[in-house]
């Protein structure tokens, strides 16, 4: 189990993410320090979790500049990124 929980108010908010064990996950942090996200390596796969709040009041005004930061600093590897990004409907 990974985790990362936002502590800005005591409403529970955070990312969870599970891997088997049997898959032998290890731990990944990133160099960019935004919002919530979880890393870990799978083998040569890299597995993370984001979570991209549309609250600006709690995450701040560059919450998706930050987002953007943390995938371009993953692209160079084989990397799955799950979550909620939060982003408004184009039509």
């Amino acid at each position: 189990m990974f985790h990362k929980d936002r502590h800005v108010d005591n409403r529970g908010c955070g990312v969870l993410l599970y891997v088997k064990d049997v898959l032998h996950p290890i731990e990944c942090h990133t160099k960019t320090q935004c919002g919530e996200h979880v890393w870990c390596h799978i083998g040569n796969l890299l597995l993370g979790v984001c979570y991209r709040s549309s609250n600006t009041a709690v995450v701040g005004e560059d919450n998706a500049s930050l987002l953007n930061q943390v995938l371009q600093e993953v692209s160079s590897s084989h990397v799955l990124v799950l979550g909620d990004f939060n982003y408004p409907k184009i039509n």
